[in-house]
């Protein structure tokens, strides 16, 4: 048996088969890079005002595409939070969702994890396959729900990922 959405076909199960083309086109119309941004600010120092310059500035500067191109900005981050969080959490969920608004083919994402667990540990590459399959399954939902075109609007997403992983 095999998945997909007939221009590419992959084995049931695989995570390359989850989102159709036409599912992450629908995703990236909702998706917008500045609010992004801003609630990534507001997500990291919202809780202690003082480290709003902080992270203001780290934002202004590495997610500046000119500056890091998002493609190579969001494969580094993922690699580091799925290092250092065992491969998975919310965080992970995000940049994942990030990631693959900037561009990144699921299959980018998933040799990521790959590489990331070949140098931390294999757990933390099935730990991190398994946020992928949880996070790429969370959108689908979204894609084929009532109102899918409000669904996917990225604050929406956000939601639905922590809803997902809490």
């Amino acid at each position: 048996m095999v998945v997909g959405d007939g221009s590419k076909e992959f084995p049931a199960g695989d995570v390359r088969g989850i989102l159709s083309d036409a599912d992450i086109t629908l995703l990236r119309s909702g998706y917008d890079r500045a609010r992004m941004k801003a609630s990534a600010v507001a997500g990291v120092a919202g809780a202690f005002g003082p480290a709003v310059p902080y992270v203001q500035t780290m934002v202004d500067r590495l997610f500046d595409s000119a500056v890091l191109p998002p493609e190579q900005r969001e494969v580094g981050i993922i690699a580091l939070l799925a290092a250092r969080s065992g491969g998975g959490g919310l965080f992970v969920a995000i940049h994942l969702y990030w990631g693959l608004m900037e561009g990144l083919p699921v299959e980018r994402l998933a040799d990521t994890l790959l590489l990331t667990g070949y140098y931390s540990g294999i757990s933390v590459f099935n730990a991190g396959l398994a946020t992928l399959i949880r996070t790429l399954t969370t959108l689908k939902g979204l894609c084929e729900g009532p109102a899918p075109e409000k669904a996917v609007d990225c604050h929406h997403v956000m939601g639905a990922l922590k809803m997902t992983f809490g």
